[in-house]
């Protein structure tokens, strides 16, 4: 506001000492419109310059009336004034500056890229334009989440540019430092971000809001010493805000666990100022976790009686359990309930009822719940420990390997699984029990604990152990069959075997399982040399399937045939590269770093004669000098050329990387494609 009062007042006294005809060129301004700006009676001016305003022609008129729009408060109606005048040219950096303003207050994108395309080095426009993004990526919390990330990311990257870009322009452009500081927060750069803070700080007066931004920087770096020490600057630079900054204090000890400390804070911030609302849920949960449940029923009531929060019927039901009042738990739960706009509001609070109905005695219907939270998060091990032990005490070791079975196949906690089947198999099976079950129940029951090992030896990628075990079932049941047995056979060579056991599941699976068992089928006639029936088989295959599954087995046997749709192939149809696997691929990136998992090679298939030989579980993590990531880059490998040498493809088996070269010329001229027909 400071800076637009300075504003007003330098093209007020502009207004005053010009003379009339030197201020409007090309066209002057009604002398009673002049008056009225140099006494600022802005309403006087928009009804002066009203009827000029209509000609597109009259700068001043568009310029002044949206001036006075603006002082008005009417952003809309000043933006769109200003625009038309900024067309012209005349008013340029002043008229930029006010539509950039006008922009911000409205929203509107087109007039700040209006602004910054006529004056693109002005620091003041520019630190505008990054607000702006910024105000844009604060508001993509109600859409859904990749939606929210896409926007996000591409908002943050432009308000980082437009803020660079003011501070290179002039580096002692506080603000810019300002809204820079905002945006690296928010993107998790926390050393520069403390950085810009500083430097805003130093170059101009700042509110607690700076100060906030600092101590929340130097949290998340781990220097909590001079977090606390900014804070208490915070506070002596604005005493008046005392309360907030005590409540910013007290969230950061909440995050790291210092309970007491954190409730000391809490309580001074509400001390300080009795009507701050918000302050009454965290202490709340701060004296939870300082086991102070008494305070921390009171918070949560206090804070209930101001809002209907179903995250305080929640934690006050936490508390009731605590205290061994299960009935109220479970009442406080179903508050929580009808408060929220989604039954079951959270998993956590599903195991957490779950727990307490086990508590109540109600022992069929607690282990249920326990078993709806694992089934939701199959990755929390610590839900699984708890369905796991219910179900041992429930005598019931189908639960107990539905369990092992989720975490080891949705979870990926495949060794934890593996020995929580051996805890089930020497619980239930290793003594010699004659009692109810019988001989024939500890078949049944060995039948899906074996069963279920071989699932989860199969997401561990150990594919021959998941094939014996899937035998060993077999010899259980003879009519067991499952898309994972074909798939399994396929990645150990068993191709016959994987056919027949396809063909058979062919005649049971309903339609929306087919399109899998075909393709896996497809590749099982591959494996025996068999490219007319592979053929034929993917034929059967739909389109949505195939686009689905970015299947190379149909393309594969395209070029063993001759089908034209190799055209469409990709480098990796000629390398015979199939079954990656996207969540394989993605956990790859965020985890190992890079690198797309190689399943399957087909037979043919030039990786098979290099040296090393590719083996599956391999990871491919760079093609012709392109590093790969996630799976979606080999569909950009769809727009490559047929080199003219032979290519390099980096390989990381392990910890170990190595190169292996390929020539995709010789590889195309056995198929008999073109480099002209090539991608």
């Amino acid at each position: 506001m400071d800076g637009m009062r300075a504003i007003v007042a330098v093209v007020v006294l502009l207004v005053c000492t010009i003379p009339p005809a030197a201020l409007a060129e090309p066209k002057q301004l009604p002398e009673d419109a002049s008056a009225a700006i140099g006494k600022e009676d802005w309403k006087s001016v928009v009804d002066r310059l009203q009827p000029l305003t209509k000609d597109d022609d009259h700068e001043p008129a568009l310029y002044w009336s949206g001036f006075a729009h603006y002082q008005l408060g009417a952003y809309a109606p000043a933006g769109g004034l200003l625009s038309r005048a900024l067309t012209m040219n005349q008013r340029g950096e002043q008229a930029a500056l006010l539509l950039a303003h006008a922009a911000i207050h409205t929203g509107n994108g087109k007039w700040m890229a209006q602004a910054v395309a006529a004056f693109p080095n002005q620091p003041q426009i520019r630190t505008l334009a990054g607000r702006m993004e910024v105000a844009a990526y604060s508001t993509a919390g109600h859409l859904d989440w990749s939606a929210q990330l896409t926007l996000k990311i591409k908002h943050g990257r432009l308000a980082r540019e437009h803020l660079e870009t003011a501070i290179a322009l002039d580096p002692q452009h506080g603000p810019a430092h300002r809204w820079l500081a905002h945006v690296l927060h928010a993107r998790r750069k926390y050393d520069l971000a403390l950085v810009h803070a500083r430097q805003a700080a130093r170059l101009e007066p700042v509110g607690a809001e700076v100060y906030i931004l600092m101590a929340r920087c130097l949290f998340e770096l781990e220097r909590y010493d001079e977090s606390a020490d900014t804070i208490d600057a915070a506070i002596k630079a604005a005493p008046h805000m005392k309360a907030n900054l005590e409540f910013e204090r007290g969230k950061q000890l909440l995050r790291a666990a210092r309970f007491e400390e954190a409730v000391k804070a809490f309580n001074t911030s509400l001390a300080t100022d009795p009507l701050l609302h918000k302050v009454r849920y965290r202490l709340g949960e701060a004296a939870y976790g300082a086991a102070n449940y008494p305070l921390a029923i009171w918070a949560f009531n206090e804070s209930l009686a101001v809002d209907s929060d179903w995250r305080a019927y929640y934690k006050l039901g936490r508390c009731c359990y605590d205290l061994g009042q299960y009935e109220k738990t479970l009442e406080m739960f179903d508050k929580g309930d009808a408060a929220s706009e989604r039954k079951g509001a959270t998993i956590e609070y599903e195991h957490w009822r779950g727990r307490t109905l086990w508590k109540l005695g109600k022992k069929k219907e607690g282990v249920k719940k326990l078993y709806d939270a694992v089934v939701a998060q199959p990755e929390n091990l610590y839900y699984a420990q708890w369905a796991f032990h219910a179900y041992k005490e429930l005598d019931d070791p189908f639960g107990a390997v539905n369990v092992c079975r989720l975490i080891g196949t949705s979870g990926g906690h495949h060794d934890v699984a593996m020995r929580s089947l051996g805890v089930v198999h020497k619980t239930w099976f290793w003594p010699k029990r004659e009692d109810h079950l019988g001989k024939k129940m500890r078949h049944i029951h060995q039948y899906y604990l074996t069963k279920a090992g071989a699932e989860i030896q199969l997401r561990k990628n150990n594919f021959g152990i998941a094939w014996v075990m899937f035998e060993q079932v077999r010899r259980m049941d003879r009519n067991f069959s499952t898309r994972d047995l074909v798939w399994t056979g396929v990645m150990v060579g068993e191709h016959k075997n994987a056919e027949l056991l396809g063909r058979m599941l062919l005649v049971r699976y309903k339609d929306e399982y087919k399109d899998e068992v075909r393709m896996d089928v497809g590749r099982a006639y591959l494996g025996q040399g068999n490219a007319p029936d592979a053929d034929k088989m993917f034929a059967q295959v739909t389109r949505d399937s195939l686009i689905a599954y970015r299947d190379t087995g149909r393309l594969w046997t395209s070029l063993l045939t001759g089908n034209p749709e190799t055209k469409l192939a990709d480098p990796f149809t000629l390398l015979g590269v199939v079954g990656f696997d996207r969540l394989e691929s993605w956990r790859g990136d965020r985890r190992s770093g890079k690198g797309i998992i190689v399943r399957y090679l087909m037979p043919g298939s030039p990786l098979r004669r290099t040296s090393p030989k590719i083996q599956p579980r391999d990871r491919i993590v760079s093609f012709d000098g392109r590093r790969l990531y996630k799976w979606e880059d080999r569909d950009a490998m769809r727009k490559w050329k047929m080199p003219e040498q032979p290519v390099k493809l980096n390989i990381r088996r392990g910890e170990r990387e190595f190169t292996v070269t390929v020539d995709l010329n010789a590889t195309a001229a056995v198929f008999g494609v073109t480099k002209k027909e090539a991608p």
